[in-house]
């Protein structure tokens, strides 16, 4: 990811630090802060056992011990607060379970909540032997560095499709190793959240390291940039910032939009543009909106932002979607056949045609879910009718709109699909289309309006509403089982799911 890559970091900080520090980042006496740590160096291990004895404090020393007591190397100092555990278990198990309490312990002992924690996994044959006592000041030896994070993502694993094309062009030529590229100024990706732009920033900074080894790089979010200047400022570490910020080669910030209002933070990104730009290093990055719309955002900033390459990432469309899904059901080595991806990419947000990426990687893992527990030998590709299933694509009733669907519009709608009138459905016949669009009636006015059953039936022109309420429950118990349309019609083979979708997306849209 970086050309120095570095550890797992939990994020002790929170996002209100802008709004308590933000008051005091023009107002600290030099030397120290209000209410803060005094100025001048710190001794480097010196708040190492009494955040130990807090923390112990906070959480107990039987759970201490389980979890803690197997670190190697505890240490605190400038660099924030670092250990050593034998195995990735207790490294997420220090991460997630124990933040708020270590966040706890370093105020306790006057240190920033936002102090970065870094946690190393011992290397393999060499257990990190159990702590009775407190730490050495300086380890021997330290532990080899291993991400906690997932494996990279790279230009290769990214899905290029004509609604993120432009994007993922300019991004590896951006990355590429000669220094111009052909580019002038900073990379600002923008899109809805779920298309993409983080990916691409990893990818960047990925490429840069292969092509840029022992360059220094930094990828984060704008939020842990201004958790990181504020801890700074209370630390009165402020120079060391500076210093880390203005040699780097690569900046790569997303979550721009996250500065909106923040002064203070703006300010100090305004001046690690500048300085970085004078020194020739390269500024990517990403935002859920454009910079002119981020509200209340420096207009200097937006200035900087907007002189490079500024390109939009839209959502995925039907193609992009489908191969989406291939991709994601193939990382988990299932695969589906083509009326089944068809199902999963509608199935991600049914009210609406451009899902996002997050959406689709939910409709696969709930497909994953359900194969892996009701059908653990399952092998082959996965059909629609599995598919269909797996998601219970109309079950359970969706919550009925704002203003609800006239119950005329769905009869029309209806009878337009399967091919039938107004005379047919009111009628005894019991034909396999006059039933189906009968059963189809009665789910949709179900979801779509207040209407009861007996005025469902009235709106038919039925005389009893137990017809009624008997098609809602047949169709229910279709969908579950991944029937298709079988009403010698030219939708034949349809899954049901997916024509009660499709009816249900279009009436809403309607209103």
């Amino acid at each position: 990811m970086q050309g120095r890559t570095e550890t797992a970091q939990a994020r002790l900080g929170g996002r209100d630090a802008e709004t308590h520090a933000e008051r005091r980042a023009h107002t600290a006496p030099r030397g120290g802060i209000p209410g803060g740590l005094p100025g001048g160096p710190r001794n480097q291990t010196s708040n190492t056992g009494p955040f130990i004895s807090s923390l112990r404090a906070e959480i107990g020393d039987d759970v201490f011990n389980r979890y803690l007591g197997r670190s190697d190397g505890l240490r605190l100092d400038d660099d924030g607060l670092r250990m050593t555990v034998p195995n990735r278990f207790i490294a997420d198990m220090i991460e997630n379970r124990f933040a708020g309490a270590i966040r706890r312990a370093l105020s306790a002992c006057g240190r920033p909540e936002t102090e970065p924690l870094r946690i190393e996994i011992a290397p393999p044959g060499r257990e990190a032997p159990r702590r009775t006592r407190q730490p050495d000041p300086v380890p021997a030896k330290p532990a080899p560095r291993r991400p906690l994070r997932r494996p990279v993502h790279t230009f290769d694993s990214f899905i290029v499709g004509q609604c993120n094309r432009l994007a993922f062009e300019t991004a590896r030529r951006f990355a590429r190793a000669d220094a111009d590229g052909g580019f002038q100024g900073p990379l600002f990706l923008f899109g809805p959240s779920g298309v993409g732009k983080s990916h691409l920033l990893a990818a960047i900074a990925s490429r840069f390291s292969e092509h840029h080894p022992g360059a220094r790089t930094r990828r984060l979010t704008a939020e842990s940039f201004t958790n990181e200047y504020f801890a700074a400022i209370r630390s009165n570490t402020i120079e060391s910032f500076h210093r880390k910020y203005r040699r780097i080669k690569l900046l790569c910030i997303d979550d721009v939009h996250y500065l909106a209002k923040k002064t203070a933070t703006q300010n100090e990104l305004l001046h690690t543009f500048d300085a970085l730009d004078l020194g020739g290093a390269r500024i990517v990055l990403a935002s859920d909106a454009h910079p002119r719309q981020i509200r209340q955002l420096n207009a200097a900033l937006v200035s900087r932002f907007i002189s490079g390459s500024l390109v939009e990432i839209e959502p995925p469309d039907r193609v992009t979607a489908c191969r989406l899904v291939v991709h994601f059901a193939a990382g988990h080595g299932i695969s589906l056949d083509e009326e089944a991806v068809r199902i999963v990419a509608e199935s991600a947000c049914p009210d609406a045609a451009t899902p996002s990426v997050r959406d689709l990687l939910g409709a696969v893992n709930r497909l994953l879910a359900y194969i892996r527990i009701t059908r653990p030998d399952f092998g082959g590709p996965v059909d629609a009718a599995a598919a269909s299933a797996a998601l219970r694509l109309g079950d359970p009733d969706r919550e009925v709109p704002a203003r609800p669907v006239p119950i005329d519009h769905i009869v029309a709608a209806v009878c337009e699909a399967v091919g039938v009138t107004r005379p047919d459905l009111a009628g005894r016949g019991r034909h396999k289309a006059v039933v189906l669009g009968r059963s189809l009636i009665a789910l949709l006015a179900r979801r779509l309006t207040k209407r009861s059953y007996p005025e469902i039936a009235s709106a038919i022109g039925l005389k009893s509403h137990s017809t009624v309420i008997a098609g809602h429950n047949r169709l229910k118990a279709g969908i579950e089982r991944g029937d298709m349309v079988d009403a010698g019609l030219q939708i034949d083979g349809t899954p049901l799911s997916i024509l009660v979708n499709r009816l249900d997306r279009a009436l809403r849209s309607r209103g």
